[in-house]
C-alpha cells in the first residue's frame, strides 16, 4: 500500500479590498487534477516523503495548469475571463 495526494486548484481574482467571500463565481477558474501523486515511503512515509511528492510531480502539474490558462486568468482583472 501507499499514500497518495489528490488535489485541485481554484484560481480567483480578488479586487482591491475584497475578501474571498465577495468574489463572484465568474471570477474563478477551477482546475482539477484527476490523477493521484504517489507519496514515496510505503506504509510509513516521512515528512520528507510528502515534501518530495508535493515539490515534484504535483508542483509541476499545477504550474502547467496555471500557465496553460494564463490568458484567461489575466482577463479576470479587466472584466474578461
Amino acid at each position: 500500500m501507499a499514500y497518495g495526494l489528490k488535489y485541485s486548484l481554484d484560481v480567483v481574482w480578488l479586487p482591491d479590498g475584497a475578501g474571498a467571500m465577495t468574489v463572484p463565481d465568474a471570477q474563478r477558474l477551477k482546475m482539477m487534477q484527476s490523477s493521484i501523486v504517489l507519496v514515496p515511503g510505503g506504509d510509513a512515509p516521512t515528512a520528507a516523503n510528502f515534501n518530495t511528492a508535493i515539490t515534484g510531480a504535483m508542483t509541476t502539474d499545477l504550474e502547467a495548469q496555471v500557465l496553460a490558462n494564463l490568458g484567461q486568468l489575466q482577463g479576470f482583472a479587466t472584466g474578461g475571463g
